[in-house]
């Protein structure tokens, strides 16, 4: 699988394949034991496949106070069970400081999740993570035309050369274009001055989509026949401001 990837992040030039033992992890002063024991039960093995920089590749550097984005890591992870994939995705992004790009298999299946980050002020060794990008599980054996092109669209050719935080940048918000494809009939490429926008409008349509659930799951549970009329009047207001938003989020 490792080789694979490769190609298909067009790695090949800047292949630096080495394994990380679960026991690094288990040094760090923020991995405690529960985390321990879901490294032991979940995942098999961990392995950086590329670290680009400058000195390998063409991209420049970026650093300010807020970011560090001076090499990023291709991380592949082996997993014996995907119960807790969401928590050992965010572990590996906080335990280790660089930008990664981490893919990790099960059985068929392969996942992807990239998590901007931003130097911690109180501690300039460490990262905070500003938000997880996660795709849902692609099997690179049955893929559909519009995952084949999104594949095609994150290897290393097709981001940014600018800097290493526009790169990054680049894959990430292809992954978020990628998970809202439904709402947009389709993967539909998007300016990056858009990008903001886009993801601020996805976020009203997550809150206002949620805040209808609870409303409706009200509306089943009231008996009262002058209450059941005002909630059903803000459901029918909850569903035009989705319908709204939707139409926003087609449109970028």
């Amino acid at each position: 699988m490792k080789n694979r990837l490769i190609e298909i992040y067009w790695l090949k030039e800047y292949e630096n394949i080495r394994k990380i033992p679960k026991n690094t992890f288990y040094k760090e002063d923020d991995f405690n034991k529960t985390y321990e024991k879901l490294f032991t039960k979940d995942v098999d093995s961990i392995h950086i496949i590329s670290a680009l920089n400058k000195n390998i590749i063409n991209i420049s550097t970026f650093k300010s106070d807020n970011y560090n984005y001076s090499e990023i890591y291709y991380i592949y992870v082996s997993l014996k069970s995907i119960t807790k994939i969401d928590d050992i995705i965010k572990i590996i992004h906080n335990i280790i400081p660089n930008p990664c790009i981490i893919t990790l298999q099960y059985n068929d299946y392969i996942y992807i999740s990239t998590a901007t980050k931003r130097i911690n002020k109180n501690d300039k060794t460490k990262q905070v993570i500003e938000e997880y990008f996660d795709t849902s599980k692609l099997d690179l054996d049955y893929l559909s035309e519009i995952e084949k092109e999104f594949l095609k669209d994150i290897n290393i050719k097709n981001n940014s050369f600018e800097n290493f935080k526009r790169f990054y940048l680049d894959i990430s918000n292809k992954i978020f274009i990628f998970n809202i494809q439904e709402l947009r009939w389709g993967y539909k490429k998007t300016n990056v001055e858009n990008i903001d926008m886009l993801i601020n409008k996805f976020k009203k349509y997550k809150k206002a989509k949620s805040e209808l659930t609870t409303i409706e799951s009200n509306f089943k549970e009231e008996i009262n026949m002058w209450a059941e009329a005002i909630l059903h009047t803000q459901i029918v207001e909850k569903k035009k401001e989705l319908e709204k938003i939707l139409k926003e989020i087609k449109e970028v």
